[in-house]
């Protein structure tokens, strides 16, 4: 479950440079779509000196019509055909450029951020809760897509465009009255200024509020049978409401200071417009001004003020997306697992793993293991029993490369793993293991996984020999049935099963069985059993056992306790011995029996 942390409470500053920065790298990272961008860009400045040509056409062809010049009159209502007919032209054009631009930029994002994620190690997941990285792939991107279009809609384009143009024939019309009507802007537009600057601070925290409500929510929906089974549903609900106050409370502090801004903002709206009407309308009495002129400059200042007004609010916008840039920016920037080392597939060895004094530790500092060290040759069961929490998973996740930050050595065909190249390591091993995932699609491709490539009958042929296809034709749909979400439409003993075919479908050398049938009532352990049994065929086989009477055929028995690996041999050879081994064995032993007698 997500903490909350220091990020609710600390008061970090956003800069003004570190917003650009934030922008620039966005758009940076869609630059081959530009080009859809570039064309919105250009369709903003010609809706911004369209807008500004048909403001003055409209002024000027009153004070034409009032002149009593019907020939020019004629000439303007041409030109006033023009600008509608350009104008239809551009608000068609406009969406449509901006929209692909959008869509394009988002679906950019999207492959860079799935790319991303499948390039970072197994130790980013088991840090990160797993909606804080939905929420990142979900409502930062999505509202990161819009802004593209919005942004190069507005701010770049078409506000610099209808401020450049509009000032300029304000000014050309009469400067003193376009000085006087402008002096307001520039004060309140640095109050506003001042009170937008927290707001992507606060973007940042909505988006991990965000996260932590998405965390629960998760949380509730994938354990809800436990939630159910043990009445926790006060717990939840008091946690879930503790999370949706975050969310509210976060987000209505961001719309405080929006609505700051706004409402501070509407004054540089109100007030030129008044100016504009009152000391215009003098001016016209004076004759200063025609009335051609004053509607002219009346209606170039409207789209005026509101271009200022989208100025501040597209700086705050850029505030709040600068936040969901940087929260988007902490999954990208995460440390990736290596892509380098060598392929030594072709050079086998008959010490397939060995592991020599490797020491591993995780976050907390506490050790898993300590020197450890033993060898697994080509052909060989070997099984590693202890008791829980004493690393026997850890060491599986080591084989797999998940983790770098151990101390010792550990080989592959003879290789430190280190200098091997990782996808190449693990196409040699096939993994299963006590919590079977699958994904929701059918049997067919869950099974497929194992080899993309592989035809219907080879899936067949694979469920065939892990025990899965009596079962598998029982459904109506056959291998064409939905497993469900996480495979729940099947039980644990199928689920193991298909498993079990996925693995056969790969065919790897390396087979690494992480307490298979723990968790399997009798009979489905029996048939998990016997395909575990085709599987093993011809493979280096290297096993964790909770249940030690699965293993007692294994070529060797290693014990691990403590972190160290403290006797090793078969089971006879331990039994005989009477130390950990026998004390392990014994004590399920009894507990069965025990069980049995209950």
């Amino acid at each position: 479950m997500i903490q909350k942390g220091k990020h609710m409470n600390e008061k970090s500053k956003t800069t003004v440079k570190q917003v650009f920065k934030n922008l620039g790298r966005l758009y940076w990272m869609t630059k081959e779509h530009f080009g859809w961008g570039f064309l919105r860009f250009i369709g903003g400045i010609s809706s911004a000196l369209i807008g500004v040509f048909g403001s003055w056409i409209m002024g000027t062809v009153i004070d034409v019509a009032l002149s009593g010049d019907f020939k020019r009159f004629h000439s303007f209502m041409f030109l006033i055909a023009l600008q509608i007919t350009l104008r239809g032209i551009i608000n068609y054009v406009n969406p449509l450029t901006g929209r692909r631009y959008s869509v394009y930029s988002g679906r950019k994002i999207r492959t860079l951020a799935i790319e991303k994620i499948n390039r970072l190690p197994i130790s980013y997941y088991e840090k990160k809760h797993t909606a804080e990285t939905i929420s990142r792939l979900a409502n930062d991107i999505d509202s990161l897509q819009e802004f593209y279009s919005d942004s190069i809609a507005g701010i770049w384009s078409f506000v610099p465009s209808m401020l450049i143009s509009s000032t300029w024939l304000l000014c050309s019309i009469d400067p003193l009255l376009t000085l006087i009507c402008g002096s307001i802007i520039p004060i309140i537009w640095f109050f506003v200024g001042k009170i937008s600057i927290p707001i992507g601070d606060t973007s940042k925290n909505v988006q991990k509020s965000i996260a932590e409500y998405n965390s629960y929510l998760r949380d509730f929906l994938e354990g809800i049978h436990i939630y159910i089974a043990f009445a926790m549903k006060k717990i939840f609900a008091s946690k879930f409401e503790k999370a949706c106050r975050d969310v509210v409370e976060e987000s209505l502090k961001m719309s405080r200071m929006r609505s700051k801004a706004i409402g501070l903002n509407i004054f540089s709206f109100i007030i030129p417009q008044a100016l504009a009407y009152g000391i215009g309308g003098i001016f016209v009495v004076n004759g200063r001004l025609t009335i051609g002129q004053l509607v002219i400059f009346a209606n170039v200042l409207f789209p005026l003020l509101n271009s200022i007004r989208q100025l501040s609010g597209s700086w705050a916008d850029f505030l709040t997306q600068s936040g969901r840039a940087q929260h988007l920016y902490e999954l990208l920037d995460s440390p990736e697992e290596r892509a380098d080392g060598e392929d030594f597939t072709d050079n086998p060895h008959d010490t397939v793993i060995e592991f020599e004094n490797v020491r591993y530790s995780y976050v907390d500092g506490n050790p898993v293991l300590t020197d450890t060290s033993f060898k697994i040759c080509e052909g060989k069961k070997v099984a590693l029993v202890g008791s829980s929490g004493s690393g026997k998973t850890t060491v599986h996740k080591l084989i797999l490369g998940y983790y770098d930050n151990y101390g010792g050595i550990i080989r592959f065909y003879d290789k430190d793993i280190r200098e091997w190249n990782l996808k190449a390591l693990r196409n040699q091993v096939s993994v299963v293991t006590q919590e079977v995932y699958l994904f929701c699609d059918t049997i067919m491709e869950n099974i497929r996984l194992g080899n993309p490539q592989a035809s219907d009958e080879e899936v067949i042929n694979a469920a065939k020999a892990a025990y899965a296809h009596d079962f598998i034709m029982e459904f109506t749909d056959g291998y064409k049935t939905p497993v469900g979400e996480r495979g729940m439409k099947l039980s644990g003993g199928q689920r193991q099963r298909i498993a079990i075919a996925r693995a056969m479908l790969k065919n790897a050398p390396v087979l690494l069985l992480d307490e298979p049938t723990s968790a399997l009532d009798t009979k489905a352990e029996y048939y998990v059993q016997k395909a575990l049994e085709r599987l093993e065929e011809g493979k280096t086989v290297f096993i964790t056992a909770h249940r030690l009477s699965t293993i007692i055929n294994a070529d060797e028995i290693l014990v691990l306790d403590s972190g160290r690996i403290v006797e090793s041999g078969t089971h006879e050879e331990l039994i005989n011995r009477k130390t950990k081994y026998y004390e392990l064995y014994n004590r399920q032993v009894f507990e069965h029996e025990g069980k049995v007698t209950a």
